[in-house]
């Protein structure tokens, strides 16, 4: 894992020394096209430039507007169809791309200094997964009084909730988000031989999401970024016995929680609109779980046996440890891959 992190960064440190010029956004409505330089690298208003695919001219055209770190220029009509985004852009008079430190990446043509964005998330795949289990009347050589009806890994309806801060200068961006997983109930046959009386499962879970990123380059209008993320789930468990004649036994008789945090690789990739202050972003990170811190779980049982509970003789005689038989088939552990969608929209100043 260390040498994949090593690669990785070292990757980035050579995409980011490569940076030039190049057309960032193109407006078809006023056939505009927006440059990530401006006039602290020479493409002041009525500067002429040229346009490259790759080593081959394609036009030449005349900057319109132009602000320190971003201008907009434009090309004869027969000609603006063959421009795109990604192309490089060189002043008429150097013919050679213009080079950019990296001092700060993600500020490339951003005249703000903060920004704050409201966002929704969607996880298709969370960094932590659980079973959500039903229960097993045992018989003789069952292992377990639980049974596994499906697996938790997804947050999607409703959807995650955050807020994002990013420090445009230096291209550090703090977020926070959280969720509800989809709850899951299932009512099941407690006993072949008391059929009127039957074992609900619930179960419930919430998801909190801290991250910090760094946008180490912003190209095609895109920005990529490299950061860490913190998960922290927590699943509730309950057990209720009830009568189904007439519901007048309605005894919990299991009650557990397992907490679990999760820290991850993050890297994402963020494609932001703005008009003025304002403007909508989305991002698709790709999560890649690292170390998982728990799970710890507690469970509880009534402290006076009843003659409807699980500890009853004959299933202690099966599964003695029914403690740890719960906590093993709930299974709550870290994923291997998880995706984190967020759309939203943000004020920057």
């Amino acid at each position: 894992m260390l040498n994949r992190l090593v690669c990785v960064l070292a990757f980035l440190t050579f995409t980011t020394n490569a940076y030039s010029a190049e057309v960032i956004k193109i407006n078809e409505k006023t056939q505009a096209i927006f440059i990530n330089e401006g006039e602290s690298t020479g493409f002041t208003k009525g500067s002429k430039v040229c346009f490259f695919d790759g080593e081959k001219k394609v036009s030449c055209g005349k900057v319109m507007k132009a602000v320190k770190k971003k201008a907009i220029a434009k090309v004869p009509k027969t000609k603006f169809s063959i421009i795109h985004t990604g192309f490089t852009v060189t002043l008429l008079d150097s013919q050679q791309p213009v080079s950019k430190p990296m001092e700060s990446a993600a500020s490339e043509g951003s005249e703000h200094k903060v920004s704050i964005a409201l966002n929704v998330h969607l996880m298709p795949l969370t960094p932590a997964t659980y079973n959500n289990i039903d229960f097993l009347a045992p018989t003789t050589g069952s292992s377990t009084l639980w049974e596994s009806s499906s697996t938790t890994q997804s947050i999607l309806v409703p959807p995650g909730f955050g807020l994002e801060v990013e420090l445009l200068r230096t291209g550090l961006v703090a977020g926070f988000r959280f969720g509800l997983y989809p709850s899951a109930s299932q009512p099941n046959q407690y006993d072949s031989t008391q059929t009127n009386l039957s074992l609900t499962s619930d179960i419930t879970a919430t998801e909190i999401g801290a991250y910090i990123d760094y946008i180490y380059l912003r190209r095609w209008s895109l920005n990529f970024g490299l950061g860490i993320d913190f998960d922290m789930t927590k699943v509730t468990f309950s057990g209720t016995e009830t009568d189904e004649n007439d519901g007048s036994v309605n005894t919990e008789v299991y009650s557990a929680t397992s907490s679990l945090n999760v820290i991850s690789l993050r890297l994402p990739v963020t494609y932001k609109y703005s008009f003025g202050h304002f403007g909508i972003a989305g991002t698709l990170a790709l999560l890649l779980p690292l170390y998982a811190m728990g799970p710890t779980a507690s469970v509880t049982t009534p402290t006076t046996p009843t003659s409807l509970r699980l500890a009853e003789p004959n299933y202690t005689s099966i599964v003695s440890d029914q403690d740890a038989d719960l906590k093993d088939s709930l299974a709550h552990k870290k994923a291997s891959f998880a995706v984190d969608f967020a759309l939203g929209i943000f004020y920057q100043f």
